[in-house]
């Protein structure tokens, strides 16, 4: 499961051979009444200038999020969905994607 959020965030970055990551885990999470297993994390890619851009925390949940979620350091969301995944579900199920979210960040509902 972590190898498919690595694989799913390098596909993204401008050099996917730069990516960093650290504090890697898996939980288990009901959410809204389902269970789930989420793979979370951080990540450090090179920017086009060739510069790291800082650690963001991400989320991965393969069954209602459909691919990873990150937020930079603006609070800009980043989605780096699965073949077939909805991007704009993602954003219409604010609710959910951010008990996702905030799950990784070790925040409780």
């Amino acid at each position: 499961m972590i190898s498919k959020a690595k694989s799913l965030i390098a596909d993204h970055m401008v050099d996917p051979s730069s990516v960093q990551y650290r504090r890697l885990r898996i939980i288990h999470q009901t959410i809204q009444g389902t269970s789930m297993t989420i793979a979370c994390g951080d990540y450090n890619a090179k920017n086009r200038a060739g510069g790291y851009t800082g650690f963001d925390t991400f989320a991965y949940e393969p069954t209602v999020l459909k691919g990873v979620l990150s937020m930079d350091d603006d609070q800009h969301f980043n989605f780096f969905g699965m073949e077939g995944a909805d991007e704009a579900a993602v954003y219409e199920n604010a609710d959910t994607t951010g008990l996702i979210y905030a799950a990784c960040l070790g925040l409780k509902k």
